[in-house]
């Protein structure tokens, strides 16, 4: 399942995708997931094998997911997972709360019908969802995150930054992995 903002909508009918392309999203689907052990070193030989791609798209892949802040990277050594600390949850979570804030407003503020129509709509999904998974006890449902991460988009979407809103798609984005 991907979280990032790019994959909202309901529409799987999009561009194709370049090997590197796939290689990023699953890569960044399981750094995402917590399926990957914070603070293990990522060598390419390893990502090449598992999953199933060139050198050369898994090295684009590695560079982007670095760029992003999943992925650190030291010079001639190679990648790894960033560290998971409680001190980063505070900072993220405190700049996710400013800057949702700040879109919250604008999107308020330059609301429309159709925004408001969406709103109800996402909160109605998201009302009907379990937040547990009903075949894993104590576990999240992924379709309560999928409809959580679209309500919280829609509150934000009416704001006329599509930087701010973009920001906050990337803390979001971290913010999941905490989460798992």
């Amino acid at each position: 399942m991907t979280y990032g903002a790019a994959n909202l909508n309901d529409d799987a009918a999009g561009p194709k995708s370049t090997l590197a392309s796939t290689v990023y999203q699953q890569l960044r689907d399981d750094l995402l997931g917590g399926v990957l052990e914070a603070e293990s070193k990522l060598r390419v030989e390893w990502v090449v094998s598992k999953y199933g791609a060139g050198a050369s798209p898994v090295r684009e892949a590695l560079n982007r997911l670095a760029s992003e802040g999943l992925l650190g990277r030291h010079d001639q050594r190679g990648f790894f997972i960033m560290p998971v600390s409680a001190s980063e949850l505070e900072e993220l979570t405190r700049t996710r709360c400013w800057l949702e804030e700040r879109a919250l407003r604008e999107s308020i503020a330059h609301r429309t019908a159709e925004w408001e129509e969406q709103l109800v709509l996402a909160l109605h999904r998201l009302g009907r969802a379990s937040r547990l998974s009903p075949q894993a006890l104590f576990s999240l449902n992924p379709d309560w995150e999928r409809l959580h991460r679209i309500f919280h988009r829609v509150l934000i979407s009416a704001c006329r930054s599509q930087w701010l809103v973009g920001f906050c798609d990337q803390l979001s984005d971290h913010a999941y992995r905490y989460r798992q």
